[in-house]
């Protein structure tokens, strides 16, 4: 009788702490805060009611399209062309631990997990280091090396928006103004 008492109280015990593992759905992690270290996963953890708390976190891409378009928004390249420019940036946070971590030290769960909250946030650093990178190189590198034009873009974004990466940069629209109102516009802009 005691050997049934014991393997029922483990039995018990066992469900008990099994039923407190929680597992993310896929294209989620969850970070578990309370006693101990905030932890943040892709697989299992365990999470002991009053003692931690979880929360999903969407590692989806999320899309930030930009456009720099008109006499009013151009950009300006290092030989003083004036250019217009859609593009789309496509990010997610990362899956590994300290790149969860790093994100919602930066920007929150709440944040991170609301696709407008986070490309609010995002914005205008990256619309500036598009103006930036863009100010650095010659129209001519631009329209020939693209791929060069991106890859120094999401170095850059790297280092802006820790726990994010990016996963891709597409230039929707490239189209360089015409002479005329290219030196007009320059000129008025400088």
């Amino acid at each position: 009788m005691t050997a049934f008492v014991s393997i029922a109280i483990a039995l018990l015990i066992g469900g008990l702490l099994l039923a407190c593992v929680r597992t993310p759905a896929p294209g989620q992690a969850l970070v578990r805060t309370g006693l101990g270290s905030t932890r943040a996963t892709t697989g299992s953890v365990l999470v002991l009611p009053g003692v931690h708390q979880s929360e999903s976190l969407d590692l989806t891409l999320t899309r930030i399209p930009l456009s720099f378009r008109g006499p009013n928004n151009p950009l300006i390249s290092a030989d003083q062309q004036l250019f217009d420019l859609e593009i789309s940036l496509f990010f997610r946070v990362s899956a590994e631990e300290s790149a969860i971590l790093q994100a919602i030290n930066h920007f929150s769960a709440q944040t991170l997990n609301d696709e407008p909250a986070l490309v609010a946030a995002i914005s205008d650093d990256v619309a500036q280091s598009i103006r930036t990178i863009a100010g650095n190189c010659s129209w001519s590198q631009i329209q020939s090396q693209p791929d060069d034009f991106k890859s120094s873009l999401s170095e850059r974004l790297t280092i802006l928006t820790p726990g994010l990466a990016v996963d891709s940069i597409a230039l929707d629209h490239i189209d360089k103004f015409p002479p005329d109102i290219s030196s007009r516009q320059s000129t008025r802009l400088l």
